[in-house]
């Protein structure tokens, strides 16, 4: 005999591969009082527990299935006549506070520890309202996208916060705008009102409001920083060699800091992280441009015909040119302002016994088309 309950909106979405929520249970038996839930792989592993799961139709014990959630992803959805009734008098509930009354700022307690949700979810309803006021306003109708993207939003959030009603104070606060945040700007209707009596700030870029302290604390991270970049310019080195290294560590730098930034979920750490992304990307920019005009005025013409007159090759990289003479590796130092060591007037050429790594060879066999390996050099 099937429950007097009728459960009339099946979900389409359904699949029999989905996981499945099977609520008003805890170890294998159905609860008194709705409450438990278990989770299982597929229709076949839940109904092997429970026989009477039907997906098409409503049973002695289960609702046939609606939509549910596991891991942010869809699923089957049972429940027991228990549970059906406890949750349907939970949305009642939510949906009397709704109609209780509309916004008004005046309903909002001086003292936000007095706050309570059912006073904050009123609010929903408002701004909703208020916005696609303002969008019929504009446009002439509500048959649009963008109201229907309005209507989603406050629906999503009232969703959200039905199982958050018996919050009070900050708690309720911050549950509060961590919903709104997803879908409304603190400026919009009614929600402006709430940012203003308790004296919440919004981000000026996202328009997400943030709690008291929360706020504070990224005012002082953003003055810090803006302070340490404002008294500490990049340091740009005054030759081609210094500056080609220091733009290859100032890319590194960019690419560190975005990382961390992707990584970063904290406003706090997102405020920081994207202060130092911004000065980096800056400071790489500063460090381009002097690059630049120092190969515009620097005069390498010289060096440049004596290196192919003797078969050398300049490697700013190493600060020096290499040559290869039967078969043993030379160098001569290169000077900061590009130039090559000389003595009486000649380029002052050395043996290159202790090459600093197989990295360096493997550059120099690249460039000779050699093949030197740290073993054929005396000083290693």
């Amino acid at each position: 005999m099937k429950s007097e309950n009728i459960v009339c909106e099946e979900w389409k979405g359904y699949r029999p591969n989905m996981p499945v929520q099977v609520v008003g249970v805890k170890n294998g038996k159905i609860t008194s009082n709705g409450s438990g839930v278990e989770v299982f792989k597929n229709l076949k592993d839940a109904q092997n527990k429970f026989k009477d799961i039907d997906p098409k139709s409503n049973s002695k014990n289960f609702t046939w299935v609606m939509r549910g959630e596991v891991n942010g992803k869809d699923a089957g959805r049972f429940e027991t006549w228990q549970a059906n009734k406890m949750y349907s008098m939970e949305e009642q509930a939510f949906q009397d506070t709704m109609k209780e009354a509309n916004f008004n700022a005046r309903i909002l307690p001086a003292n936000l520890e007095d706050l309570e949700m059912k006073t904050l979810i009123v609010a929903i309803g408002s701004t909703v309202t208020g916005m696609l006021d303002k969008i019929k306003k504009n446009t002439g109708s509500n048959a649009n996208p963008v109201s229907l993207q309005v209507i989603k939003g406050g629906d999503a959030i009232k969703s959200a916060l039905k199982s958050k009603m018996d919050l009070k104070g900050k708690e309720a606060l911050v549950a509060f705008f961590k919903e709104t945040n997803k879908h409304f700007a603190g400026n919009a209707p009614a929600l402006s009102s709430i940012v203003r009596k308790y004296k919440l700030k919004s981000d000026k870029y996202s328009g997400k409001v943030f709690a008291e302290q929360e706020t504070k604390l990224r005012e002082l991270v953003r003055s810090y920083l803006k302070k340490v970049s404002e008294k500490v310019d990049v340091n740009i080195p005054d030759n081609i060699v210094d500056l080609q290294d220091r733009i290859a560590q100032k890319k590194n730098d960019v690419l560190w800091w975005e990382k961390q930034l992707q990584k970063s979920r904290k406003n706090s750490l997102i405020a920081m992280r994207s202060m130092h992304h911004q000065q980096a990307k800056k400071d790489l920019k500063d460090l381009e441009k002097a690059l630049k005009k120092a190969q515009k005025n620097e005069s390498v013409e010289e060096s440049i015909e004596e290196a192919k007159k003797s078969k050398m090759i300049p490697m700013e990289k190493y600060g020096a040119a290499f040559m290869v003479d039967n078969g043993y590796l030379m160098s001569v130092a290169m000077n900061r302002d590009g130039s090559l060591e000389t003595f009486d007037g000649d380029l002052d050429w050395v043996e290159v016994t202790a090459p600093e790594s197989q990295k360096f060879l493997d550059d120099i066999n690249k460039k000779f088309k050699t093949k030197f390996k740290m073993d054929d050099f005396a000083g290693r």
